[in-house]
């Protein structure tokens, strides 16, 4: 959260509660590994609600700007994302953009994502991709269709807010990004 510069956009302030909220979801996706804080993404836009993006021409709840180094969330969505465990998070989601990123951008935390469990994730990723896309997968939502970066985004919603169920209904999945993010979420939901 220090190394972060909290930008307010079309609000007066992001208040300290707001900064310890937004820097816990990228915790809770690094609690397996030692000493990643996301460099990179310096900057955090924060927007009362929805925003619009000129180069798209479309409303974002959330983005993650490799080029600005920025991260920006709509507040509201932030929000309405721990309410419910849905697998609809957009804190989790944009900050699994930010991880992915981090770890392809030449700094001090370069590659901490092991070679070989991102080869078994991709290789366990393609089944339910295929199958969103035939309008067959019923547990991921169909915004994980959309391409790798996005299914990686939505499996770590479900991964952290329906660990359970997730692991019943693909298991294989599950159990690679067990490997790949260092922590297991099923073992809290058993104690």
């Amino acid at each position: 959260m220090s190394s972060k510069e909290f930008i307010p956009r079309n609000m007066s302030v992001v208040t300290d509660d707001m900064k310890v909220l937004i820097s816990a979801s990228a915790a809770q996706l690094t609690f397996g590994f030692r000493g990643i804080s996301f460099p990179y993404f310096y900057k955090v836009f924060v927007f009362p609600e929805q925003f619009y993006n000129k180069i798209n021409n479309a409303y974002h709840k959330g983005e993650v700007n490799p080029r600005l180094k920025a991260i920006a969330l709509s507040w509201k969505d932030f929000v309405d994302g721990y309410m419910e465990d849905d697998g609809r998070n957009l804190g989790l989601h944009e900050m699994a953009h930010v991880l992915r990123e981090e770890n392809r951008i030449m700094n001090s935390e370069h590659s901490f994502l092991e070679e070989e469990a991102l080869r078994e994730w991709a290789q366990h990723a393609k089944r339910p991709m295929q199958e969103i896309n035939e309008g067959r997968e019923t547990f991921f939502r169909q915004y994980g269709g959309t391409n790798r970066e996005e299914f990686f985004a939505v499996a770590v919603e479900n991964f952290f807010e329906r660990p359970l169920e997730f692991n019943i209904k693909r298991p294989l999945t599950y159990r690679t990004l067990c490997k790949l993010l260092h922590q297991d979420p099923v073992l809290l939901e058993k104690t």
